[in-house]
């Protein structure tokens, strides 16, 4: 909603009264005090630059900015000015309003951590992300210039709470036996996009249900919504492109296979999940989800459609600055990565950086 006294949105009522609430226990890093409150000011602007402003004072440890009582009249302020310009924008699909270049993933949310071999990852996940810090985080998100989010039940219970201006998607894994009831299951729900899940794309494809596949993208564009097709295995992508298929957007994973923990090249094959995970570690071991990055490459750098790449720092093994820069290199035109709160800002910044110095890659941005 506009408003037409000073034409700067106005933050929902729900909104305003969370942030006017919202009272934190944060510790401080590097120092042995014992924790202490961090108290969201109650006079909120209208404006929703003011409420970025204000959003200083939320205590994330990361570079967006947080606010800590260190005595009883004192607080360390670290202001919003490090968002280091405006969020870059592309077209997902003809007739759809801008989408962020960078896209808030949710595996964070519900604990899908992809932690190899460590024990502790899912259920830490699981317990730093109730409810109230995940709405948190989404609001930040949306702050800092995202506006394409998978629509969780938190998200859909709480919609109100946000700015029209945000967008939602998700996914859908038809079977031979049912191809077409989740997809007006989420169209209920209210979402502007409709993309197959990578996983359910390569198990239709590896069980010889291309067609499967096919009917659920004509489907969901009979329906007048944008369709997008999802893969792991890059052969399960062309596999589609090659028996007609004709998505609105393609969502591949797209990360290198230079970190530590990828598996050699000699024992990749197409089409391994987490059900084939293996003890041995120059094995499949939940470790990898683009196999064969330069046959993604090669894939990528020839489509006709709008790309988003996802798992581009190979959940939490890339750094940020490597994986977005890769990805954008290499074609993606949007990326979707998972973030905690803190981790928000420092991804935008990222974001705005290596799009910057993509500008003059091969392929043509969408």
């Amino acid at each position: 909603m506009k408003n037409p006294q000073n034409n700067s949105q106005v933050i929902p009522p729900r909104q305003l009264n969370l942030l006017r609430k919202i009272k934190f226990r944060v510790h401080l890093p590097f120092t042995k005090q014992k924790p202490h409150h961090a108290v969201l000011e109650t006079g909120v602007s209208e404006s929703r630059r003011t409420m970025l402003k204000q959003m200083a004072l939320l205590p994330f440890l990361g570079s967006f900015g947080w606010a800590c009582q260190t005595s009883k009249d004192e607080y360390v302020e670290i202001p919003l000015s490090e968002v280091e310009g405006k969020m870059p924008m592309g077209i997902l699909a003809k007739g759809k309003p801008p989408v962020s270049r960078l896209i808030m993933g949710t595996n964070l949310f519900s604990g899908n951590a992809h932690a190899r071999d460590l024990i502790y990852p899912g259920s830490l996940m699981r317990a730093y992300n109730t409810e109230k810090k995940i709405l948190e985080t989404y609001l930040l998100a949306e702050q800092a210039g995202i506006n394409l989010f998978f629509l969780t039940a938190i998200l859909s219970k709480n919609r109100d709470m946000f700015s029209s201006s945000i967008q939602t998607w998700k996914n859908v894994s038809p079977t031979k036996e049912d191809i077409y009831s989740q997809v007006d299951q989420v169209i209920d729900q209210g979402v502007d996009y409709v993309f197959i899940q990578g996983a359910a794309c390569d198990m239709r494809v590896a069980a010889g249900e291309v067609d499967v596949v096919l009917k659920c993208l004509d489907y969901i564009k009979k329906q007048g919504y944008p369709a997008g097709l999802g893969a792991h295995t890059i052969q399960a992508m062309q596999a589609c492109v090659d028996a007609g298929a004709e998505p609105d957007f393609y969502y591949k994973t797209m990360h290198h296979d230079k970190y530590w923990s990828a598996h050699p090249k000699e024992n990749r094959y197409p089409y391994l999940w987490s059900s084939n995970i293996s003890e041995d570690h120059n094995k499949f071991h939940d470790n990898m989800w683009c196999l064969f990055p330069e046959e993604t490459i090669a894939f990528v750098q020839k489509a006709q459609k709008p790309v988003v790449g996802f798992k581009v720092l190979a959940a939490g093994a890339i750094p940020p600055k490597d994986g977005f820069q890769w990805a954008f290199d290499n074609g993606a035109d949007f990326i979707e990565v998972g973030m905690l709160d803190f981790q928000i800002i420092d991804d935008v910044n990222q974001t705005i950086r290596s799009v910057e110095q993509a500008k003059n890659r091969i392929r043509p941005w969408f």
